[in-house]
């Protein structure tokens, strides 16, 4: 079957939807998605506590694999932790200030994109 014009155009674009679709992909809702976005120099906020991001780091643990921020704050450096949960729509994030981490609900960290360095 040979096809032409927008015929063609048509059956292309059904084509890349239909294998995009199907294609194995990390599924999360958009809100905690947020949170394995972040790049250094991005902005972030936790129980009022401002930061920025200077590190990511990707890795992985006999429970998971996980998003860790190093990130610069006015008490010195703090770390987030986000790690994938079972189902797959709420991330568990750890905040350790001073050596003492707090497990909290991805809503609870406000994010904040990296400033654009275009002119």
């Amino acid at each position: 079957m040979s096809f032409c014009g927008p015929a063609r155009l048509f059956y292309t674009i059904v084509r890349l939807v239909t294998s995009w679709w199907r294609a194995d992909r990390i599924r999360v809702s958009s809100r905690p998605a947020r949170l394995l976005r972040l790049a250094p120099g991005s902005a972030l906020r936790v129980h009022g506590v401002p930061a920025i991001v200077v590190l990511r780091q990707i890795g992985e643990t006999p429970s998971g694999r996980y998003i860790a921020y190093e990130c610069d704050a006015v008490g010195g450096i703090v770390r987030l932790v986000v790690r994938h949960t079972d189902d797959r729509v709420h991330p568990l994030v750890t905040w350790t200030v001073a050596g003492r981490a707090v497990e909290l609900p991805a809503e609870e960290v406000e994010t904040f994109p990296r400033p654009s360095t275009r002119a």
